[in-house]
């Protein structure tokens, strides 16, 4: 039997390509493949598969179908659905934009897991898809304009589309970028709270739709640890319940890593005086079956307790002992001229450190000029690592150990360019941010401050190290009577 094609329903829904190319493909070799049909009534008919065939057939003025042209089958409602479904993605056929469409419809007839065998695909494939439509208005137009933004895989967005929306617009600012699928998890591992180490009662967080565990299939990867995804609420849960635990309990309030000043958790820290890890000899988490006898108050480990061992009376940070009694031993002109020297750079940090506190000494033109001089090796990109290298030093537990004491690598960050207004802003709370670290510095013994800080941030600042705070602590602290007589001896001698 021929069918008419004004007896046909070709819905045309979807762009269709290239359907001149077709056409010329079906005059010369003829149709390939069937049309597929459902019925709808005794006369009518509507197509299931095969629209392109179909438009191109009637570019080639045909008007009827014959019976080597299609096959009938009799679907359900449901049944048509997933069956163009199924062809279309086998052929590569739809867009993403468009699978997603479809099966949000089919998702209202059945669950994921019987959606998964309908169309063949396992039930974490189908919820990854149907997460992209909750991608962020700024994602959504990565996902609309896939050739603009190449680097953006559907693997990728699948990844930022299972967060909440306020976590995928903290990594929107690297939408030009082309970050790796592990520089990707990182990001979002920073915004996830365990909820295992929680201090408060994380009972009612069983239930919230805003953990990893609600959304099994998406986090397969997290399957272990149930997660908080909103960061915000978990911290304001931990800063209630360490209050209470700080009122009741004796412990020392310590700052974690990944501080951010403006955050709620920060502003707790400084309110309380809370200390830096460096500030103590040894600092640890503490083991289930241990007495703590410190509570992080911030940052990425907020809420953890801690075993920090403080420096002991009369003792150095570097070696702790003070059972056997100090032997004394001659001292040699090298132990008074290293003393000197430790003196004298003390009393240059010292300089350092109220130079960088006071901001009348400040003359934020002639920093600016110096990091905009095209012949420094400074660039406007290292202005922004200033600032990060700093953060870095100031309170953090885990960074700090790889940049000890000052060690300052300008080529160690990444960042985009600051404006004027940004850079004066940065500097000012960098100065005092590190006046405050050296406040700490200067207090350890003077065998253990450390020599390289001074000269490390003023080349970071292009400050003048050697003659603006080195040569008036040589004036400040001259050679003693002792060591010139000791100088003079060692001279003769030789």
């Amino acid at each position: 039997m021929n069918i008419h094609f004004k007896n046909i329903d070709c819905v045309k829904n979807r762009d269709l390509g290239d359907i001149d190319a077709l056409a010329a493909s079906i005059k010369q070799h003829g149709l390939l493949q069937l049309i597929l049909l459902r019925p709808k009534d005794d006369d009518n008919f509507r197509i299931v598969d095969g629209r392109r065939r179909f438009y191109a057939l009637y570019l080639l003025n045909k008007k009827e179908l014959t019976p080597e042209q299609y096959r009938l089958q009799d679907f359900s409602d449901e049944e048509e659905q997933q069956a163009a479904f199924v062809v279309n993605t086998e052929r590569k056929q739809l867009s993403i934009a468009e699978e997603i469409q479809q099966l949000a419809e089919l998702e209202k007839k059945y669950s994921i897991e019987d959606l998964a065998k309908v169309i063949g695909r396992t039930p974490a494939y189908v919820a990854r898809r149907l997460k992209l439509s909750t991608l962020s208005s700024k994602w959504q137009k990565v996902l609309a304009d896939p050739e603009q933004y190449p680097q953006w895989t559907i693997g990728k967005l699948e990844l930022i589309a299972r967060e909440p929306a306020a976590n995928q617009d903290l990594l929107a600012f690297r939408i030009n970028d082309a970050l790796t699928i592990e520089e990707i998890n990182h990001r979002f591992a920073e915004m996830r709270m365990d909820l295992s180490l929680a201090v408060f009662n994380a009972k009612d967080c069983l239930s919230c739709a805003r953990t990893t565990a609600a959304s099994e299939l998406l986090f397969t990867d997290l399957a272990k640890n149930n997660c908080c995804l909103d960061k915000k609420c978990f911290i304001k849960k931990t800063l209630t319940a360490i209050q209470t635990i700080l009122k009741n309990e004796n412990l020392i309030p310590l700052r974690g890593s990944n501080n951010s000043w403006d955050a709620p958790d920060y502003k707790f820290a400084e309110k309380i005086k809370a200390q830096s890890y460096y500030s103590f000899q040894k600092v640890r988490f503490a083991k289930p079956t241990e007495k703590a006898n410190a509570i992080y108050v911030c940052g990425s480990e907020i809420g953890r307790y801690a075993v920090v061992t403080e420096y002991p009376k009369n003792a150095t940070p570097a070696l702790g002992k003070t059972d056997a009694p100090a032997q004394k031993k001659e001292r040699t002109v090298k132990d008074m001229e290293e003393e000197l020297f430790r003196k004298r750079n003390k009393a240059a940090l010292i300089a350092l450190m109220n130079f960088l506190k006071d901001k009348n000494k400040w003359n934020f033109d002639e920093f600016l000029n110096r990091f905009q001089d095209k012949k420094s090796a400074i660039t406007w990109n290292e202005v922004t690592r200033v600032f990060f290298v700093s953060l870095m030093q100031y309170g953090y537990h885990g960074e700090y150990t790889n940049y000890f004491r000052f060690k300052i690598n300008k080529a160690m960050l990444d960042a985009e360019y600051l404006r004027e207004d940004m850079f004066r802003k940065c500097l000012e709370w960098t100065f005092v941010k590190v006046a405050e670290l050296l406040r700490a510095e200067v207090g350890y013994t003077l065998d253990d401050i450390s020599q390289t800080a001074g000269p490390n941030i003023c080349k970071l600042f292009h400050l003048d190290w050697k003659n603006d705070f080195w040569k008036p602590a040589e004036e400040e602290i001259p050679a003693s009577k002792t060591l010139i007589a000791a100088r003079l001896k060692e001279k003769n001698q030789k």
